[in-house]
């Protein structure tokens, strides 16, 4: 787990306010099974640019080798930052997008450079878990003729956005 709290530890946002909501959420996540190899927090503020605050990769670099399946990895988050992290690692995200805390103002790049890197949107916790427990819906073909040449990605699973060219102008 990965997780910025800006100024934790400061007087205002005091260690004991925090520590017992977020032992909460991590027993939760326990009882259904999952557990955390290890819980990073970076304390700093966006301001401070650090090296280890989302969406640099600071405090994951000892995870990144030729071991690390970015293909097959996701970061999971409720901020664009998430994403950007995804992207910076090479990775997919999944962008827990309710509309109130996008983190729009702490994205390094347009929102839009982003949108390849969201491999599911939504809020729904369920939805989350069918997505990363089933099998990939997704598909590609590819028709070439002497008279056209068509070829088509399709992810039934994706964000809904969608890029068509047909090489006509109208």
């Amino acid at each position: 787990m990965i997780t910025n709290q800006d100024g934790l530890g400061t007087e205002s946002f005091p260690e004991d306010t925090f520590w017992p909501v977020h032992n909460f959420i991590v027993d939760v996540f326990k009882n259904e099974g999952v557990e955390f190899n290890e819980i990073v927090i970076d304390k700093t503020y966006a301001k401070d640019n650090a090296p280890t605050r989302k969406p640099n990769t600071g405090l994951v670099t000892k995870y990144i080798s030729d071991a690390f399946d970015s293909k097959n990895s996701f970061v999971i988050g409720d901020r664009l930052t998430d994403i950007e992290l995804a992207k910076n690692l090479g990775a997919k995200g999944i962008f827990i997008n309710d509309n109130t805390n996008l983190g729009t103002d702490e994205i390094t790049v347009k929102r839009e450079e982003l949108a390849p890197y969201i491999a599911l949107e939504t809020n729904d916790w369920n939805r989350i878990y069918e997505f990363l427990k089933l099998e990939d819906r997704s598909a590609s073909t590819q028709r070439k003729t002497n008279e056209t040449d068509i070829s088509i990605q399709l992810n039934l699973d994706g964000t809904g956005e969608g890029e068509i060219s047909t090489g006509i102008s109208f």
